[in-house]
């Protein structure tokens, strides 16, 4: 029996041993799960890989020598130090799978590009990989083998599959036998405790929340048009500008970080939710925000973001707004705002999206079949 056989038969007998790596702190994700404030998917299936399909989920901490990140930090390596005990863990492993793609296995691909390992690497791609493409011909050339080297790649999107084969001029047959699209699924048994049975009518306000590549500008600008009352969850870095020369009486601003059931518990009382992204948003901006209204059964109103494949109008959920067009957004709003006949039927669709088909049990699935292609 070959040495190539031979590790094959003996991955099948026993427990795929996944090494998962991410860039925040698993432990602690795992923590709060288990006390009932984080809902699964920031776990990225690992509980569903374990309980459902027979693997066995070897997670390292998350930070044990910080000073290697800033000396990383100097060679765009910006978590060197998980990197390097990866690169000491992998005799641990059968695989390794990292939900952030590149931002935490960029040693890894190189590693990998030059045949000084060959332990296979599954990545989840929801942004620009390796950033956004250079106009340099020698680092588009070095991206596009470093991308070459992941053993499974699993989008969130079709879309940002075809656009990552256009700009590096990939070998569609190669990267198809290695790649799928999949998409980040919720929880919905977490989101569970926090539905009622309230109607559209009987709530009273219009609720945006989230950090990255959100447009709160536009939302307090678009407030000053709609005489009913706005609530915004931000971070400090993201707090709208428009608010501090003028914010308008219907708008309150809520700014900081908050417990994750105090938002589930803010979905439950509005009658619509908000998801405003930047002109420069990158990959599946918004998502998280998107996962949190569906498993809310909330309707959605979102800026179109050409990276995901889900039609808000086809799917009777929400309704998709061009990018920075402050008259579109006022009349979308005010389309649905009254019509609660249409608002219940649209809640009633993303409630069920999530359980039928966007949630965990199907992203696992999808994680765990990628990763048995790898391995065979």
């Amino acid at each position: 029996m070959s040495g190539l056989i031979r590790y094959q038969y003996e991955t099948m007998r026993r427990h795929i041993r996944v090494l998962f790596v991410n860039t925040y702190d698993m432990h602690d994700a795992k923590h709060q799960f288990s006390i009932g404030c984080w809902p699964s998917q920031h776990l990225f299936a690992t509980l569903e890989l374990e309980k459902s399909h027979g693997m066995e989920i070897i997670t390292l901490q998350h930070a044990r020598y910080p000073i290697l990140n800033k000396i990383g930090a100097w060679f765009d390596i910006p978590f060197l130090d998980q990197e390097l005990r990866t690169l000491l863990s992998l005799r641990q492993c059968d695989i390794v799978y990292a939900p952030y793609a590149a931002t935490n296995t960029r040693l890894l691909a190189v590693f990998k590009w030059m045949g000084l390992i060959r332990k296979p690497v599954l990545i989840l791609i929801h942004q620009d990989l390796f950033g956004k493409p250079s106009s340099n011909r020698l680092k588009r050339w070095l991206v596009k083998h470093l991308i070459s080297s992941y053993d499974a790649l699993l989008f969130f999107s079709s879309s940002m599959k075809r656009k990552l084969l256009q700009t590096y001029s990939l070998n569609a047959s190669i990267v198809e036998n290695k790649s799928g699209v999949t998409l980040w699924g919720a929880d919905p048994d977490f989101y569970a405790p926090h539905l009622d049975n309230t109607l559209p009518a009987e709530r009273g306000f219009i609720l945006t929340s989230g950090h990255t590549g959100r447009d709160f500008d536009l939302i307090v600008r678009i407030a000053r048009r709609i005489n009913f009352p706005f609530k915004i969850y931000c971070r400090e870095d993201s707090f709208p500008a428009e608010a501090l020369i003028d914010k308008p009486g219907n708008v309150e601003i809520l700014s900081g970080t908050f417990p994750f059931n105090e938002i589930c518990e803010e979905h439950k009382r509005a009658r619509m939710v908000l998801i405003p992204l930047r002109d420069d948003y990158n990959g599946m901006m918004g998502l998280t925000s998107f996962l949190d209204a569906l498993a809310m059964g909330r309707v959605i109103v979102m800026t179109k973001n050409q990276n995901f494949d889900i039609d808000l109008h086809i799917e009777n959920i929400g309704i998709g707004v061009e990018p920075n067009t402050d008259d579109a957004w006022v009349a979308s709003i005010n389309s649905i705002l009254y019509d609660f006949e249409r608002l219940r039927v649209m809640e009633l669709n993303a409630r069920r999206l999530v359980v039928d088909s966007i949630n965990m049990k199907v992203f696992a699935g999808d994680v765990s079949r990628a990763i048995r292609k790898a391995l065979s």
